[in-house]
């Protein structure tokens, strides 16, 4: 059984419609990454799934549980917990009070505080380094370090990713792609949306493709790398991944 499952999910913002009618599921433990170019509507689907936005129509549940009635810290209490865009940390609260505000919605029986932080910073040693330094001076990198750290606070079962690697210089994006990577095999489910197809692919187990709100084309994640025409809209070869970020996204 899916862990995540959308069937016939609309959503969009005021009169302007962005999600048609997507059908996506993720399965326990599994990496499902989305791609497309900017506008194609990937990072609204992240807000519907989270509850950032209210669904126009369709359904999405959650370990068989459907979620049209649940806030976003009920989802996140059930193990569904996003990392969004930008990190969106507390900048003038330290570390440590991040991954303390990231506890705050752990499920009954969760582990204590302490032991996840510790493990947290056992991952990201320069978080250690940093437990009494604000958040919003640090760097880049460290700062998704931090915002990884805050939603691992609240023991999740999959998270929702919307461009880690955004910002990031190459060797960064690296290690926290080597991070997630270590995460799933630990059992952790993924959604993913990122901009860069190609290491997004490298990760996941399966892809899907969307254009203008719409899931074109779905087929595991290796079949999606060697596709000539991805290969050439996302990988490089030709403009059409590229462009500044919309508003509607």
């Amino acid at each position: 059984m899916s862990a995540l499952s959308l069937s016939q999910v609309s959503a969009g913002y005021g009169r302007i419609q962005i999600l048609h009618d997507v059908d996506l599921t993720v399965g326990d433990g599994e990496i499902v990454t989305i791609v497309g170019a900017n506008g194609a509507g990937k990072t609204t689907l992240l807000k519907a799934v989270s509850g950032l936005i209210p669904l126009w129509g369709g359904t999405v549940t959650f370990k068989g549980s459907p979620l049209a009635r649940s806030s976003v810290e009920a989802r996140a209490g059930l193990g569904l917990v996003q990392i969004p865009e930008g990190r969106q940390l507390f900048g003038p609260m330290n570390v440590e009070e991040n991954l303390e505000l990231g506890a705050y919605s752990r499920r009954r029986g969760g582990r204590p505080f302490r032991e996840k932080r510790d493990e947290v910073f056992a991952m990201f040693p320069r978080l250690g380094e940093r437990r009494r330094q604000q958040a919003g001076t640090l760097s880049g990198g460290e700062q998704q370090m931090l915002a990884i750290g805050r939603a691992l606070m609240a023991e999740p079962e999959m998270l929702l990713l919307d461009e880690p690697s955004m910002g990031l210089a190459p060797l960064l994006v690296k290690e926290i792609f080597t991070t997630l990577r270590e995460l799933n095999s630990r059992g952790l489910g993924m959604l993913l949306v990122e901009q860069d197809a190609m290491i997004a692919l490298k990760l996941a187990h399966r892809g899907m493709v969307m254009e203008r709100g719409r899931v074109v084309l779905e087929d595991s994640a290796s079949a999606l790398l060697d596709n000539p025409e991805l290969q050439a809209i996302y990988f490089g070869q030709r403009g059409g991944g590229g462009g500044a970020r919309t508003e509607t996204e």
